[in-house]
Order: structure tokens, then sequence, then C-alpha cells
């Protein structure tokens, strides 16, 4: 009895530490699928576009089998008005057997690197956890479907569970995108950072279905010279 109390025990804190660290990473995806059953958040982000003002984010994730997970996502804010995001997300390694939890997965974007065209994604995402101690790393591509437009990001976070209800990290995101339209005879070259990054500590505390999460950083925005603070806070439910 005892020895089915302590696995008990010990497959719950496994399963609050992969919920939480997919909260404390905004910005990267985790290897393993959420042990939740759904997950329902909304946050605000100061400093996300050039222009400032707040982006509106809300997001839907189900887990629809043991190693599948479906997220969607609406952005709200600036000119853009709602920029609708469908993901899926397929675990291929667990870390009990393979050392590392490892999963691929594709994004639709309604909006993508030009808002006037859909973009398509596919990315790599693997983490691993030592203890209270986690680290999460995402390889992305993507293309515009009409525009041609494409990129590569780079995805990095990590953190510490101080409590199983409170944890700190960091996060950061590296996009590098490509216009056909810059490569054109007598096109002019694009001005500013070649690059967009937002990096920056982070924060959660869950307690019950209640989870809450924020994140405070830096955005060095592509094609400007501008950097902007990243300030973002969100609050949601998981069960």
């Amino acid at each position: 009895m005892r020895g089915i109390l302590f696995g008990a025990l010990v497959a719950s804190s496994l399963a609050l530490a992969q919920d939480n660290t997919q909260l404390l990473l905004p910005l990267t995806e985790t290897g393993a699928v959420p042990q939740t059953t759904a997950r329902l958040h909304s946050s605000a982000v100061s400093g996300a576009s050039e222009g400032g003002g707040l982006t509106l984010s809300n997001l839907v994730e189900v887990t629809a089998a043991d190693r599948a997970s479906l997220k969607v996502t609406f952005d709200v804010g600036g000119s853009e008005g709602v920029s609708p995001a469908v993901r899926l997300k397929l675990q291929i390694l667990k870390q009990e057997t393979a050392g590392v939890d490892a999963s691929v997965g594709a994004r639709y974007k309604v909006k993508g690197l030009d808002p006037k065209g859909a973009e398509v994604e596919a990315f790599v995402a693997v983490s691993r956890r030592f203890g209270r101690v986690f680290v999460a790393a995402n390889l992305v591509t993507g293309g515009g479907i009409d525009t041609g437009d494409r990129d590569v990001e780079a995805h990095l976070g990590g953190g510490y569970m101080i409590s199983d209800n409170f944890a700190v990290g960091a996060n950061a995101r590296l996009i590098r995108e490509w216009n056909p339209a810059d490569d054109q005879p007598g096109a002019e070259a694009p001005q500013g950072n070649a690059f967009d990054l937002v990096a920056g500590p982070t924060a959660t505390f869950s307690y019950g279905v209640l989870q809450l999460s924020a994140i405070a950083g830096v955005h060095v925005i592509k094609d400007t010279d501008a950097t902007a603070p990243y300030l973002g806070a969100g609050a949601g439910v998981a069960f």
C-alpha cells in the first residue's frame, strides 16, 4: 500500500513539474505534452511590437492523447486585429525511458510573417528535468504560404521549482527572417536589427486549478534600431 502511495506521489509530482515548466516558458515549447486534460490561459503583453501598446493573448490547449496535444490561440493587438493560430504537438520521447522529453509539431497562423498572408511552421522541442531544475530548447522553421517569406527561430529557457506551487526561470526567443522582396534587383536593404530577440526572467504560481504567470524582459525589434521593455502577465486554469 505504501509503495502504491509513493508511486502515485512521484507521478503527481512529475505531472505538476511538467505543466509548470510550460507555464513558466511562454516563448518556448517543452518536449512533453501537458499532463492535464485541458488548459485555458489569458495574458497581456506590452512591448510585443514596435508601436507598443498591449497584445492580448488567449489560448486553449487540450491533451488529446498520452502523447498529443492541440492548442488554439487568439492574439489581439494593434492594427492587426485578431490573429488566430492552431498548433499540434506529438511527443516522441519521454524522459522516463529516453533520458529527455522530445516532441515534434506544426503550427498554422492565419497572420504570419507578413500579416497579409498565412504561415506554416514546423518545430522540434526538447526538454529535461534535473530534480527541481529544468531546461528546454526549440528549433523552429516557417514560411509564408502566399508571400514566400521564411524564418528560422531558436528558443531557449529554463527554471527552478522553488516549491510545488512557485517557480522562477528565464526565457529567450531569437527570430531571423528573410523576405524575397529584399533580394530583388534595386531593392533597398533592410535597416536596423537583422533579427528579433525577446529575453527575460519569468515566474509562475499555481494553486489548485489556478495558474498565474509573468515575464519581464527586453525586446530587440527587427528592422529597427529600437529596444523596448517586454512585460507580460497572465492567468488561467488547468484541469
